[in-house]
């Protein structure tokens, strides 16, 4: 082993942390609830105050205090920084906390084919529900009233009006450019989001001999 302290040290971190991941899986289907009663109800237990402790950490912060050796820091923090978060930025420590839950209860896996292959297996599987797909359609705005988006505009000038919802991935800093008449709070506090320091691709080979970029 690297290091036997740090190979404890793991055991007690993953068992924290597969404990806390029913919490943490039911999180991600529902809205998030407000800050204030969030707060409120994790500091009503010993764990609920040891994952706020986390959260208001960075990964560097968490790793320094739970691991010695060098190589297991820059493991745990590799495998976190695929969310594009730097390690040093404060308020990030909770993605470390959840880490070894998921991996152990979901192992991580490579799609045959590629991942190419998982986004054709879902657009046919959205297809087969009805879905359809259209390639080269710019959205120019996202037609928003009352406070709820009800459809898209292409550049083209077509309309498309949604049945249950809009989802769209669109940068913060753009978003007053497809959305009009939003909040100037909501405006300005889009426009003040950091992004991250770096990007990130991953490349899984099988080789018998080193790539040639």
């Amino acid at each position: 082993a690297l290091s036997p302290r740090d190979a404890e040290a793991y055991r007690r971190f993953a068992t924290k942390s597969k404990a806390i991941l029913p919490l943490i899986t039911a999180g991600m289907f529902v809205p998030p609830v407000p800050q204030g009663p969030f707060w409120a109800l994790l500091d009503q237990s010993a764990e609920g105050r040891e994952i706020m402790h986390a959260a208001q950490k960075s990964l560097l912060d968490l790793v320094d205090e739970l691991f010695t050796d060098e190589k297991v820091k820059i493991h745990l923090l590799k495998f976190a920084n695929e969310l594009l978060i730097a390690p040093e930025e404060k308020g990030t420590g909770l993605a470390l906390f959840t880490m070894p839950g998921f991996v152990h209860t979901y192992p991580s896996g490579i799609p045959v084919g590629g991942s190419g292959a998982l986004v054709e297996a879902l657009m046919r599987c959205l297809k087969a529900h009805g879905a359809e797909f259209r390639n080269n359609s710019e959205v120019e705005k996202v037609i928003a009233s009352g406070g709820r988006a009800s459809g898209v505009r292409l550049a083209g000038g077509e309309t498309i009006a949604a049945k249950t919802a809009v989802i769209g991935q669109i940068h913060p800093w753009l978003l007053d450019t497809y959305v009009d008449g939003l909040d100037p709070v909501v405006a300005g506090n889009a426009k003040g989001t950091s992004t991250a320091s770096f990007s990130i691709m991953v490349g899984h080979l099988a080789l018998n001999a080193l790539p040639r970029y």
